[in-house]
């Protein structure tokens, strides 16, 4: 039947025969106990024997009544295929009974008949489904070869994917065995014939069994041939085989081919961009990973992932129809779709662990190989320029969303923007894309960093001086967002969260102090203000000062922060990780407040340039240091602590996006910024850069999944004026009015499209192309197509940005809205006439520039346009 299958088998046969032998003697042992639980199926045959005739004139009662016994065998928690070939049979029974002929020809392919049945059952299906759900009861391979074991239980056995998949990862025989593949029905046959020539050579198996058989009586199929014994065995051996995890490929399968996953995951009304990041960060954690560890790694909360697989896996049965495990807790009635689960080991983070099923897998190592070999099609930094109106923001949502989620921009273009902006808008939401608007006053302060003015008071103690605090701009800020944690959950030994902060704390003060040896010796730091009691309010008087540091300690430091503990103003003692949250102990005599800490280092005398500090640490208890989880990582190797190297990866694209972009001062905004932006000066990137910002003194880059987005208006600025720096950086993409767009809009017969495109043509003449009009002016006309709308949009929009491209030259504009070849009552702007002798009392002997008045009436008189 399948000779590569069966050489495959017996390349070994010394050791699937000793395989098969013991899983038989297991069986024995447990025939007692495990018999009378699965004797129904020789009952569900016995019944199909009886009762089947597909002769008979009520074909579709017949049909219910040999397939009464088989729900167990077939129907799960949520899937009836009986009931769904049963609906069929009643709806057209000579269609179902042709089909059963066809299935159990027994001259006929064994893969062409089943082939052939289900895709008769599909067009059943696609003629009469009324509801969504009915898909999920579908005729797939595993119900069509339960009819033909019914029909031949001689010839055939009750092949199941999960079944077999778990038998032979239990006794180790050799056969190809892939989700999807009708190969797979040949592989049991041949698997189950040689589990049944063990089972005929056995006299103790065949007496026990035929001795049950014998007590059952008619009722139950004789099984003279032992295929349905030999498949009992087999569905015993498969529930031997523990993976560790659940559910056992035996218990349940959802039935998704590889294939199927590929189009999955590529249909964003399925699999969200978010869901797939979530697939793929689970990819490179090993396939495997809890929903604490997904949040430590990108951040978010443990339910957030949790609710997004349940959610996915939700969209996956509602599009192919899957059955689901048998569950009475809901949620473990979804996530088994894409997973397989166990409880966490003892070292990994969180309580419960869930594994890629292998198709998915499969899916996602595929998926990563097409992106290697088609990188992202967009380029890292770009500008949308053109004149007003042509769409450059609105493009960007389609850009920002293409670029997230590894699309083609035409793809998503296609698309409804109402649909691709929630999506847009999700993104933002969740921090993947930001968006900034410069202008004149914008500066470098407000994009990488500054310094800003502060009240002591709300920064350090209580003199109420002012001092200064240096701030991250917007960019800055997003580029931190955008880079992957410093730490690797999977290789974490410090205990860091993903994005720890860095806190420097004063133990009792300088120098060697008992409140520094207390903390050392019990895992934990203590600080004062005793006098304010355990509780701090918002109307709190701070009459001793601590505002800030309580706020810090109390509400600010969170477990996984990092504490570096301060010896002098110049050398740090000990490095520890924040393991608990604040406490109150009225048994201390002073220095009340607590918090546990794990010590990673003490007892050093570490010099703050290592951490590349560069200002002397203050008195002030507890602030936050300008230093990086690097850094730490990179000291704590140097003074003996063994651990991880910080992770190199991506969290997937981010987009800045920059309206007006040349709007704002490029070189003062941008900075040391218009070296790192190139794409090779990225971090990760060959030619990596990193510039040591003015006010910070820290080192900064720019990360390679941060893709910056500009839009510029060739109208109020060309582009030939831009810095060059800024143009050598930057892909720029033209985007001129489109007629195009406009070509179905009509007023009262008047073609927008021609309108348009001639306004255009004599702009470029009198002008150039750079000052056109947008079609995105006219867009309203679709919702409303009216020549009120239409005299609005020429009022409000279009004649004052005439006005402002021709500097009130009104003749050229006059040329350019046709007034000249239109009476005068339908011009938009009328020649005044003036007496002068009257205005002046002379005439004037010089010539006198004519007064223009606008014409109201012109703007909604349907034959201005058409005349136009």
């Amino acid at each position: 039947m399948n000779q590569e299958i069966l050489k495959k088998m017996k390349s070994r046969p010394e050791v699937a025969v000793n395989s098969i032998r013991r899983v038989v003697s297991q069986y024995k042992e447990s025939f007692e106990a495990w018999f009378p639980e699965e004797m129904y199926k020789w009952r569900a045959v016995q019944c199909f024997q009886e009762h089947w005739n597909p002769e008979r004139v009520d074909f579709a009662e017949m049909l219910k009544e040999s397939l009464a016994q088989a729900g167990n065998l077939m129907d799960t928690n949520y899937a009836y295929p009986c009931k769904m070939i049963a609906f069929f049979a009643e709806k057209e029974p000579n269609t179902v009974r042709f089909m059963f002929q066809r299935l159990l020809d027994p001259q006929a392919d064994v893969v062409e008949q089943i082939q052939s049945f289900e895709k008769s059952a599909d067009g059943l299906l696609a003629k009469y489904q009324f509801k969504e759900s009915m898909k999920q009861h579908y005729q797939g391979d595993r119900t069509i070869c339960t009819y033909l074991f019914f029909a031949q239980p001689d010839r055939y056995f009750l092949y199941q994917y999960g079944k077999l998949k778990a038998f032979l990862a239990e006794t180790g025989l050799r056969a190809t065995c892939k989700m999807g593949d009708i190969q797979n029905v040949l592989t049991y046959q041949e698997v189950a014939n040689q589990v049944l020539s063990c089972v005929r050579q056995d006299s103790e198996l065949l007496n026990l069994f035929e001795t049950k058989r014998a007590e059952l009586g008619n009722s139950y199929y004789p099984d003279s041939e032992h295929h349905l014994l030999t498949d009992d065995i087999i569905y015993f051996a498969s529930r031997l085989y523990k993976s560790g995890y659940w559910p056992a490929s035996a218990e349940y399968d959802p039935e998704i081919s590889a294939e199927q996953w590929l189009e999955l995951l590529a249909d964003r009304s399925v699999c969200t961009a978010e869901n797939l990041e979530i697939l793929k960060t689970m990819q490179e954690l090993g396939g495997e990973a809890t929903c604490k560890q997904l949040s430590l790694r990108s951040g978010g909360s443990s339910a957030h992932y949790n609710g997004s697989m349940i959610q996915l896996a939700r969209r996956v049965q509602g599009k192919t129809g899957c059955p689901l495990v048998q569950s009475k807790n809901e949620d473990q009635k979804w996530w088994p779709i894409l997973f397989v689960g166990r409880t966490a080991l003892p070292d990994q983070p969180g309580t419960y662990s869930w594994k890629l099923r292998d198709e998915l897998a499969e899916t996602l190592e595929l998926l990563s190989q097409k992106e290697v070999n088609n990188p992202m099609p967009f380029a890292k930094n770009t500008i949308l320029y053109g004149p007003p109106g042509t769409g450059k923001t609105y493009q960007t949502v389609n850009y920002a969303v293409a670029i997230i989620e590894g699309r083609a921009l035409e793809e998503v273009q296609t698309e409804n923007h109402e649909e691709v902006l929630q999506r847009y808008r999700k993104y933002r939401q969740d921090g993947r894309i930001e968006f900034t608007t410069f202008h004149q006053s914008f500066g470098y302060e407000d994009f990488i960093e500054g310094i800003r003015p502060v009240f002591a008071e709300d920064n350090e103690e209580e003199n109420g001086d002012i001092c200064y605090e240096i701030t991250d701009g917007v960019f800055k800020k997003f580029c931190a967002t955008a880079q992957p944690p410093a730490v690797d959950p999977n290789q974490n030994p410090y205990g860091f969260s993903a994005s720890p902060t860095i806190w420097k704390v004063s133990l009792g003060g300088t120098g060697q102090h008992p409140l520094r040896d207390y903390c050392m010796a019990n895992s934990c730091i203590r600080i004062g203000w005793d006098e304010y009691g355990e509780n701090i309010t918002d109307d709190m008087d701070y009459h001793v000062g601590g505002k800030t540091v309580l706020n810090a300690f109390l509400y600010r430091m969170q477990p996984g922060d990092i504490i570096l503990s301060c010896y002098t103003a110049h050398s740090i003692d000990a490095i520890g990780v924040v393991t608990g949250e604040p406490e109150w102990h009225p048994e201390f005599d002073h220095y009340k407040r607590l918090r546990t800490v794990r010590w990673l280092i003490q007892g050093q005398n570490i010099d703050i340039e290592e951490f590349r500090l560069e200002k002397s640490l203050t008195l002030s208890t507890v602030y936050r240091l300008n230093t990086t989880v690097e850094t730490v990582i990179e000291v704590l190797g140097k003074h003996g602590f063994s651990g991880a190297a910080p992770v190199k990866g991506t969290k997937g694209p981010y987009v800045f996006i920059i309206d007006e972009i040349n709007r704002g001062n490029i070189s003062k905004i941008f900075g040391e910024l218009i070296t790192l932006i190139e794409p090779s000066k990225r971090l990760g990137q060959s030619e990596e850069l990193q510039a040591k910002l003015p006010y910070s003194h820290k080192a900064f880059g720019i990360p390679d999944n941060v893709y910056l987005l500009g839009t510029m208006n060739t109208a109020d600025r060309s582009i030939a004026l831009l810095d060059t720096a800024l143009r050598r950086r930057f892909s720029f993409v033209e985007m001129m009015p489109d007629s195009g767009v406009l070509d179905d809009v009509k007023v009262e017969g008047i073609s927008i499209s021609g309108l348009l495109t001639t306004l255009n043509r004599r702009i470029e003449v009198l002008f150039d192309r750079e000052h056109t009009l947008g079609h995105a002016f006219f867009t309203p006309l679709r919702q409303s197509p009216t020549i009120q709308t239409l005299g609005e949009i020429f009022r409000d929009k279009v004649v004052p940005l005439l006005q402002e491209y021709f500097y009130d030259d009104y003749e050229k504009i006059c040329l350019v809205l046709g007034d000249r070849k239109r009476p005068e009552q339908q011009q938009f702007f009328k020649v005044e006439t003036v007496d002068l002798q009257s205005l002046f009392g002379v005439e004037p002997e010089f010539e006198v520039n004519p007064t223009y008045r606008i014409n109201p009436d012109a703007f909604f008189d349907a034959e201005v346009y058409r005349n136009l």
